[in-house]
């Protein structure tokens, strides 16, 4: 695992390991997930998949931690993340060619802290300087999906 330069919130469960960092990709600020597998005692970080969220998935993945939607799959060629409410975590599961699939939990305490990641980074995109108008324009945008 490289040295971290931006922002980022490590989550570590028995069978893989998610790195989810701040970054900004042609001028807008987004969120990275890099998932690996545990191999023996260590993550496979060599074998990571990567996923760079576009504007539209990163307010999805906002409003999935904020619980105003159950579940969210984001697809790429030849790889998808997945991530859905559960009771107690969030699960991931990861997927990319044949016969690599990552599987992991991630607890409410993570999910917090992702969730300010994730929110900070909407702010810098909108440019709007109040969090909780943020949040309030979010619950009213997904309404529409109730």
């Amino acid at each position: 695992m490289r040295e971290a330069t931006h922002p980022q919130v490590k989550v570590f469960a028995k069978s893989a390991a998610c790195v989810v960092e701040a970054h900004e990709a042609s001028g807008y600020p987004t969120v990275n997930f890099e998932i690996a597998k545990k191999s023996g005692q260590a993550f496979s970080w060599d074998e990571k998949i990567v996923f760079q969220l576009n504007p539209g998935e990163l307010s999805d993945l906002a409003a999935l931690f904020l619980g105003l939607k159950e579940s969210i799959h984001i697809k790429r060629p030849d790889k998808g993340l997945e991530l859905m409410r559960q009771q107690g975590s969030l699960f991931l599961k990861a997927s990319a060619g044949q016969g690599k699939l990552y599987v992991m939990p991630i607890p409410p305490s993570h999910v917090f802290q992702i969730n300010a990641l994730m929110l900070n980074q909407l702010q810098r995109a909108t440019r709007m300087s109040d969090q909780q108008a943020l949040i309030q324009t979010l619950r009213g945008a997904y309404a529409l999906e109730r």
